[in-house]
């Protein structure tokens, strides 16, 4: 038994969107039966920035990142089924989104 997560990052939803949306095709194409998908929290990075260090200290910019989150967990019966998703997420690329690939095999039944 084959059990995969996948923690997908982005910092714009609609790509990640876009990512989740091609790894559901994918889990559809190889009938994988045991599929759930977990909604992160949101990370915020906030930044200040004085603007003019010399004059003005109480002038300041201020910046923040926000990177959004999701994690699909994957339960495979096949070996091969397995590889076959493996090889499908490596060859999928999305422009502006981080993805992570955890296995853990149980031989045990």
């Amino acid at each position: 038994m084959l059990e995969i997560q996948l923690k997908i990052k982005s910092f714009d939803p609609n790509y990640l969107n876009k990512c989740v949306s091609l790894i559901k095709n994918i889990v559809n194409t190889l009938e994988i039966k045991e599929y759930s998908e977990v909604f992160l929290p949101n990370k915020v990075r906030k930044l200040t920035v004085i603007r003019s260090p010399h004059i003005d200290k109480k002038s300041r910019e201020q910046f923040q990142s926000v990177t959004h989150q999701r994690s699909i967990n994957l339960v495979i019966d096949n070996y091969k089924v397995g590889k076959l998703f493996l090889n499908m997420c490596k060859e999928l690329h999305v422009i502006g989104v981080q993805m992570k690939i955890s296995l853990f095999y149980n031989s045990s039944l």
